[in-house]
């Protein structure tokens, strides 16, 4: 049964004015032609293991035509800029629609899926060497899967999938087997609509939880996992003015170490952003203007560079992205805008020119092309490399706050879901790697260094604040935190995922 919980008593509504002087400001886009038409999602990974992060765009054909579809991989050339390097045809008028990136069969290079919404299936493309090739398809059991994440949802230390089908209000668990070969778990009800997807741990019991914006039901379900890929039923909470949300991300918005909701609603050709701030997966909403009209998709990340999650938001009417910076605590100043081609939908961020700072690339579907957006900052913070399973959960993940200015001094590294009062470090090297240590990952290699031992607490979480007299103005340092773990047995400890941190000035 899908328990509704309203936010409209518990809203927190912040006047649509500037709060702050902090800003997200990117270079004018370039964009970049595609082989097919209504290009829709897009997802972005280093595929060659050359040059830095690449990006992939899963392009079709006119609406009700029977034309080819195809994933269409773009290759960084060094510096943001970009070379269209191979279309990997999927069929025709198969309704090629969101796409994501991972490593699926665990052989160290990054693969890709993407959903089939005519035919309610998920296509796996395998990466060889920067080659992608046609792997194996897998029914969704649902109709039209139009958006889909990845995760470890069943914690067994590899990435599955979860597809929300439009057309029967349902979601589907698709689980990995370890070599990349999926299989529906599971269907799960929700409510009408589903569109984005979100996966993390919103309850603090160390398990992969889903969200999803129920569009039509004008709430976004939670389900909360019980343990090896099962669900609980969708926990729905409604939106305040009764808006429609559409797009979805999960991060820690107020940096107090859980996982927070961010999504946008279209009111009256308003268009708002809804922050749902977490306490113990329970959310309390705070409403802000996206400076457009109709807002879709949504990602977070530190745009800024001043160590707090900021949000950008995919305005297809309106031809733009507006960025909203975040000043502290989940309150998101006025939004600046950027054009890019007609009617944005999706998008995907990754540091493209190597800067330290994350960019952005959006497609865009009534133009049939895809714009770029670089970031004009230097500096930045992103996660990078994966997580394994340990005894307390599907692994212990690492994120900063504080400034990444060396000026300010106040970078403070912390820990969530680590097994309870073990002891562990922080360490960082001068570059970044992905190779079996332990129970888990080496993310970070080259000159590495440590800092003091500390104890998690009974929460499973840590925090250190991070000397900066070692770093100096556009260096980078990749963190990771390895801790002991009997309980899990095998080498008795494990590690975090990465992050990378640029610092500035």
């Amino acid at each position: 049964m899908i328990r509704s919980i309203s936010l409209a008593a518990l809203a927190l509504t912040v006047p649509f004015t500037a709060l702050g002087s902090a800003q997200v400001s990117f270079s004018p886009a370039t964009s970049y032609a595609l082989v097919g038409l209504r290009p829709d999602g897009v997802a972005s990974a280093d595929f060659d293991g050359a040059n830095g992060a690449d990006f992939a765009v899963a392009t079709g054909t006119l609406s009700g035509a029977n034309g080819p579809e195809w994933v269409e991989v773009f290759v960084n050339q060094g510096g943001g800029a970009f070379a269209h390097g191979q279309s990997v045809l999927l069929g025709n008028n198969v309704g090629a629609a969101a796409l994501v990136a991972g490593d699926f069969d665990l052989d160290g290079d990054m693969d890709l899926a993407v959903t089939q919404k005519n035919t309610n299936t998920v296509r796996i493309l395998v990466n060889n060497v920067g080659v992608f090739t046609l792997g194996a398809s897998v029914s969704v059991g649902g109709a039209t899967p139009a958006n889909m994440a990845s995760a470890d949802v069943d914690g067994d230390g590899d990435l599955d999938l979860v597809t929300s089908n439009r057309d029967s209000n349902s979601l589907s668990v698709l689980i990995n087997d370890g070599a990349g070969v999926f299989v529906l778990s599971t269907t799960l009800a929700v409510g009408a609509d589903p569109r984005h997807l979100a996966l993390d741990d919103f309850n603090g019991d160390c398990r992969t939880d889903i969200a999803v914006a129920a569009s039509d039901s004008r709430r976004v379900d939670v389900l909360f996992n019980l343990g090896a890929g099962t669900f609980g039923a969708a926990q729905g909470f409604l939106m305040p003015g009764n808006d429609k949300p559409d797009g979805l991300v999960a991060a820690d918005l107020d940096a107090d170490g859980d996982v927070d909701l961010a999504t946008t609603t279209d009111n009256n050709n308003l268009g708002l952003v809804i922050v749902l701030r977490n306490t113990g997966g329970t959310f309390t909403s705070a409403t802000f203007l996206s400076n457009g009209s109709n807002p879709s998709a949504i990602i977070a990340g530190d745009f800024d560079g001043d160590g707090d999650k900021d949000l950008v938001a995919a305005d297809g009417d309106a031809n733009r992205v507006s960025a909203l910076p975040n000043l502290g605590a989940a309150v998101f100043g006025a939004a600046t805008i950027f054009p890019v081609s007609s009617f944005p939908g999706s998008f995907a961020t990754a540091d493209f020119d190597g800067n330290g700072s994350l960019d952005l690339v959006t497609s865009n579907r009534d133009s049939n092309n895809v714009s770029v957006l670089l970031n004009a900052t230097a500096g930045g913070t992103s996660n990078f490399c994966v997580t394994s399973p340990n005894s307390a959960g599907f692994g212990t993940r690492i994120d900063s706050m504080g400034a990444l200015s060396l000026a300010a001094s106040n970078f403070t590294l912390l820990v969530r879901c680590a097994p309870a009062n073990a002891p562990g470090l922080f360490f960082y090297g001068s570059a970044a790697t992905s190779a079996v240590f332990g129970n888990g990952r080496l993310c970070a290699t080259g000159a590495l260094a440590r800092l003091a031992v500390i104890t998690v607490d009974a929460t499973g979480h840590a925090a250190q604040p991070v000397p900066l007299n070692a770093f100096s103005a556009g260096s980078t340092a990749y963190f990771q935190f390895w801790h002991r773990d009997v309980a899990g047995g095998g080498s008795l400890f494990d590690l975090s995922d990465g992050l990378r941190a640029t610092f500035r000035p």
